[in-house]
């Protein structure tokens, strides 16, 4: 789990996480009413892969008290940012301005590899930002799934050999096939 940092907690002032307030902290009660409403924690079933145990790691974070490590790195991560949890939260809890300031705080302290960097810039820079380049990205990959080319790269072997999340992501990665009533009505 995360390493405490020898450096002193933070002098008394609002809490931040790059230069985002995370004083939203506070107000968790820790009442567990999130928990169900967690995708990763209902799959993951740890405290730390909960909304409860996220919002520690921020604060704790934010007061010093921890540091960016792997562990801690991947527990905030691995959130979908869906903010279920913040539907039901009795208290309020602003889990999703959280959670996006912890982020952007892994963001600047881990950029990631040059592969990652221009993966990302690729996809939230150009594609993302210009539906006709994202258009013709999905002509592309519509080609590359229709010409067979998808399954002579899977069976090489080569998408093994794509950076980090890339190459284990392959298997959500399916070839979509339209459901058997695509395009026709049942009376």
């Amino acid at each position: 789990m995360a390493h405490a940092t020898s450096e002193p907690p933070t002098a008394a002032g609002p809490l931040k996480l790059h230069g985002l307030s995370v004083e939203g902290v506070n107000q968790c009660v820790h009442c567990g009413l999130c928990l169900a409403y967690c995708p990763t924690f209902s799959e993951l079933g740890t405290e730390m892969d909960s909304p409860r145990g996220r919002i520690f790691l921020i604060k704790s974070l934010a007061e010093g008290r921890v540091a960016l490590t792997d562990s801690v790195a991947e527990h905030l991560s691995l959130c979908l940012d869906c903010r279920a949890c913040e539907t039901v939260c009795p208290a309020g809890v602003p889990y999703g301005r959280l959670i996006e300031a912890a982020k952007a705080e892994i963001e600047r302290e881990r950029p990631g590899s040059l592969a990652r960097r221009a993966f990302r810039w690729l996809n939230f820079g150009l594609l993302l930002g210009h539906p006709r380049a994202l258009r013709m990205a999905a002509a592309g990959l519509r080609l590359y799934q229709a010409t067979g080319l998808q399954t002579l790269v899977r069976k090489s072997g080569l998408v093994r050999l794509l950076p980090g999340t890339l190459g284990r992501g392959r298997r959500c990665c399916r070839r979509c096939r339209p459901p058997p009533t695509a395009g026709r009505f049942r009376q």
